[in-house]
C-alpha cells in the first residue's frame, strides 16, 4: 500500500508541474485531439490525384513504359508535355510533377551508361511534394530494373 500511496504523491506532483509547462500542455492537446481527428475525418496525408506531366525527348519504349506506370489513385495518368512548355506549366501549377526523359535514354541505358531523369516538383503542396517524388523514384527503379531483366532475358542464350 506504501507504494501505490508513492505512486500517486509523484503523480500529482507531475500533473502540477505539468500546468505550469505550457509547450507540453499545447503539445499534449495537439496529440491528443488534431493528430487523431485529420487522419479520422478523411484528410489526405499521402500521395493522391497528384498531376504528372513527362517531357518526353526520347520516345522510346522505357519512357512510354515510365508515363504508363505511374497509376492512380496516387497519380492522374501522365499527359505528354512538350520541352518547351515546361517552364510555363510549372509556373502556373498546372501540374504537381513534370518528368523529363532526355534523349537516347534507353540507348544509353542499353549501353551500360547510366543515364539520368529531371523530376521538377511543384513544392507548393508540400506533402504530396515530397511524398510522391519518393514514389516516383521508387516506380522509375522498378521499372528500370523490370526492363533489363527483360533486355537480359531476351539476349541470354536459350
Amino acid at each position: 500500500m506504501h507504494k501505490l500511496a508513492h505512486i500517486l504523491r509523484l503523480g500529482i506532483k507531475e500533473l502540477t508541474s505539468l500546468r505550469h509547462d505550457s509547450v507540453l500542455l499545447v503539445f499534449l492537446f495537439y496529440a491528443f485531439s488534431v493528430a487523431i481527428y485529420m487522419p479520422a475525418a478523411g484528410s489526405v496525408i499521402g500521395v493522391h490525384n497528384a498531376s504528372v506531366a513527362i517531357v518526353d525527348e526520347d520516345h522510346s519504349l522505357v519512357s512510354r513504359k515510365l508515363g504508363e506506370a505511374l497509376q492512380p489513385p496516387e497519380f492522374q495518368p501522365a499527359v505528354t508535355l512538350p520541352y518547351d512548355q515546361l517552364d510555363q506549366a510549372m509556373d502556373s501549377g498546372q501540374y504537381t510533377f513534370v518528368i523529363n526523359i532526355p534523349v537516347n535514354f534507353q540507348s544509353d541505358l542499353l549501353a551500360g551508361r547510366t543515364p539520368e531523369l529531371q523530376v521538377n516538383v511543384d513544392a507548393t503542396a508540400m506533402s504530396q511534394a515530397f511524398m510522391g517524388a519518393g514514389y516516383i523514384g521508387r516506380i522509375v527503379e522498378r521499372e528500370l530494373l523490370d526492363y533489363a531483366r527483360q533486355t537480359a532475358a531476351a539476349h541470354s542464350p536459350a
